[in-house]
């Protein structure tokens, strides 16, 4: 379970360090997740998250509705202790020359005035949609 925790606690942490724009690249979706945490939706953030995952990661694929939400909450508290979310920038988004695989490097500034930043991996699968890869 701890394992499962970290595990979550680097997704949830990579997907809402965004900015904004459209369609399926990884700064869009990052972007999605970061305007649903800035609004306090925090299990909408999860659900956005969870859609844009890459399925192949098994464990992932296991965590229930109940962790989920309480995972959800969690981070609202861890959140909400550091004042909110003030802002949300993506830094850069690097699409590898193969245009298989991405990184989006973004930071996080909470109302207390800490930072955050976070690195997330993508990948594009066959049919042209990118997805969140989770390294264990």
């Amino acid at each position: 379970m701890k394992k499962l925790t970290l595990i979550l606690t680097a997704a949830f942490f990579a997907l809402f360090m965004v900015g904004c724009g459209g369609g399926n690249s990884p700064k869009s979706i990052e972007k999605k997740i970061a305007a649903e945490l800035q609004k306090g939706n925090y299990e909408q953030a999860l659900t956005v998250m969870f859609e844009n995952l890459d399925t192949d990661n098994k464990q992932m694929s296991e965590i229930t509705p109940e962790q989920m939400k309480e995972f959800a909450k969690k981070m609202e508290e861890s959140n909400t202790a550091k004042g909110g979310i003030k802002s949300v920038e993506v830094l850069s988004e690097t699409i590898a020359e193969d245009g298989k695989t991405a990184t989006v490097e973004s930071k996080t500034t909470y109302g207390d005035g800490t930072e955050d930043t976070q690195t997330t991996n993508y990948v594009k699968k066959e049919d042209g949609t990118w997805k969140m890869s989770i390294k264990k």
